[in-house]
């Protein structure tokens, strides 16, 4: 793929100041693309990237409404339109369904109707889902023919998500696409919960990482410029035939356990004085969170470029340059 697609392509994205929304932009950015974003938070995750703010326009709107993504998508002139807004916190007991369900669900059938009535301009939409509309199987990976068994709130609204994303395609013959992209890591997270960004920012303090499990559970981590790397791809050929209203994994070849990532984290700091806190206890089955990519290599070519120890790497270096 190179930056010639991109180059001057007027690109909106919905919840342009989420952790992803403000990396996605500042890549297109930096491929001069003309980049608009909805957002209702003016600043969010934007502030952390050096003068990114200054590049792109905010429109502020509820993307739950469809006159206001139709308006973006006017202002914009958007030929691809990538879907990012939502609820992002993951609370398996479902201390906020409501909002969850209307900002992940009403939000994404809102956009797609606004992409509709847009009409052939939109070339191409890309659609954030999440590798946690799997929930849990017995076999792993996970490729993308699996049932979607996601059941607390914030998985189950990814699956509704993803299904009317995936509807609407078939439908209506959008060019729409469904990203299910992992757990993903890198600098500017605005999460400071985050397994990787609070291990970084515990050892910045000179303090142990914690690790609120036996450090067993099994999980895929890909840094952000691969996730990102992944959307464009999906968004330069979301019109193919063999791509538009298909879903792909974008995640890495192998997982990793908690307490191997949190080792690699404390290894790129180059500290030999702490080691994880662990408090979990053991005695549970073990957690296994896999996805397959083979869909994403075969189709798209899309392969992540990144080892956990290089991404790490960079995470940490972001965090070091940065931390007072």
């Amino acid at each position: 793929m190179t930056n010639d697609f991109w180059n001057a392509r007027p690109v909106l994205i919905t919840g342009i100041s989420g952790f992803l929304g403000a990396w996605l932009a500042r890549t297109l950015v930096d491929r001069k693309a003309q980049v608009v974003g909805l957002d209702q938070d003016p600043a969010g995750a934007l502030a952390l990237h050096p003068d990114l703010e200054e590049q792109v326009t905010v429109v502020p709107g509820n993307v739950c409404s469809v006159d206001d993504v139709a308006r973006a998508l006017d202002q914009s002139g958007a030929r691809t339109c990538f879907h990012l807004a939502g609820q992002s916190i993951i609370d398996p007991n479902g201390r906020s369904p409501l909002t969850t369900f209307e900002t992940n669900v009403a939000g994404t059938w809102a956009t797609l109707e606004a992409v509709r009535r847009a009409g052939d301009r939109i070339e191409g939409t890309v659609v954030a889902s999440s590798n946690h509309v799997y929930g849990e199987h017995a076999d792993s990976p996970f490729d993308e023919e699996f049932p979607l068994h996601g059941t607390n709130p914030y998985a189950a609204s990814k699956v509704c998500a993803d299904a009317v994303s995936r509807c609407f395609a078939a439908t209506y013959q959008l060019p729409v696409v469904v990203a299910r992209n992992t757990n993903t890591y890198g600098g500017a997270d605005p999460h400071d919960s985050h397994i990787v960004t609070a291990s970084i920012l515990s050892i910045l303090r000179g303090r142990a990482p914690q690790i609120f499990s036996d450090g067993t559970p099994v999980k895929s981590y890909l840094y952000v410029k691969d996730t990102i790397s992944g959307y464009l791809t999906l968004g330069q050929h979301a019109s193919r035939d063999d791509v538009r209203g298909r879903a792909f994994n974008l995640c890495t070849d192998a997982p990793i356990s908690v307490l191997d990532l949190v080792w690699t984290i404390i290894r790129a700091a180059g500290v030999d004085n702490l080691e994880p806190d662990v408090h979990g206890s053991s005695g549970q089955p073990a957690e296994k969170e896999f996805l397959s990519n083979k869909r994403a290599k075969a189709v798209l070519g899309w392969v992540p470029e990144y080892s956990v120890e290089d991404g790490i790497r960079e995470t940490f270096g972001w965090y070091q340059a940065r931390h007072q």
